[in-house]
């Protein structure tokens, strides 16, 4: 059973920006480039269920 995980987006200044919603199983990555900018890595792995 896929679980799924809910974090935060702080920004440098402590600011929220928002929320990232992904699978455990899978591999995400946020990265804060500049005031007006974010950057987000996502990788979904494929998984077979049995």
């Amino acid at each position: 059973m896929d679980s799924t995980w809910v974090k935060e987006i702080i920004g440098n200044n402590g600011e929220m920006l928002g929320y990232l919603v992904h699978r455990y199983e899978d591999l995400a990555n946020v990265k804060i480039i500049d005031e007006n900018t974010v950057q987000l890595y996502y990788h979904h792995v494929v998984t077979t269920g049995r």
